[in-house]
């Protein structure tokens, strides 16, 4: 689930679409079934909304859904930005952040993220790095500067530079049932920008 605001909430449930409302507090009432898609399309399985009247949400076929009217569902529009190898179908779009309107990371459940920073560009403009083996169940970026997305075998991943390759991205394997983000991942990522400082002044006093 994702609320930007007081006045706007958009969760994926167990259906063929998104539930959203605008007065999130106004009881069951407020709250209807949005469908980005046709009612024979597969579930939609994450949502992330940088403002309330910006949200992206991603379902079990490798596409999202981007819509600058979240509670109009003709506005949302559909992006392919996963594709399956041979006959395997597309992964599912199984974590999603938006901190901002210019940039979002999705991961999927083949252990890659996606990321783009044009979102309404469609499918080219979405980029793809492979950081793990296996499903990433969850993604949260402060900006376009600091994501962290942990998988299904309590593995984080953090980085400084979400939208550079692989190697940008720093491994930290978790106790079993705990996501101690806040010791472990981020003294990795320290680490990292550390070394990255020192290789910068490095260059600078080189010429």
């Amino acid at each position: 689930i994702s609320c930007p605001s007081a006045k706007l909430c958009v969760a994926t449930p167990d259906e063929y679409g998104l539930i959203v409302s605008t007065s999130p507090s106004a009881g069951p009432k407020s709250w209807h079934l949005e469908r980005p898609a046709s009612a024979n399309a597969n579930l939609w399985a994450s949502a992330s909304c940088a403002t309330a009247s910006f949200c992206v949400a991603g379902d079990a076929v490798g596409r999202v859904a981007v819509s600058t009217h979240p509670a109009r569902a003709r506005s949302w529009h559909l992006t392919r930005i996963a594709r399956g190898a041979g006959s395997r179908r597309a992964p599912e779009i199984s974590s999603i952040s938006c901190p901002s309107k210019r940039f979002c990371l999705a991961g999927d459940v083949s252990g890659s993220i996606h990321w783009s920073t044009n979102l309404t560009d469609g499918s080219r403009a979405w980029h793809a790095a492979k950081i793990s083996g296996g499903r990433l169940i969850a993604a949260s970026c402060r900006s376009r500067t600091f994501c962290v997305v942990i998988n299904a075998r309590h593995d984080a991943y953090a980085s400084s530079d979400p939208t550079a390759k692989r190697a940008a991205w720093h491994e930290v394997t978790l106790p079993t049932g705990r996501f101690p983000i806040a010791s472990a991942a981020l003294e990795n990522l320290r680490g990292a920008q550390d070394r990255e400082r020192r290789f910068s002044r490095d260059r600078k006093s080189v010429v």
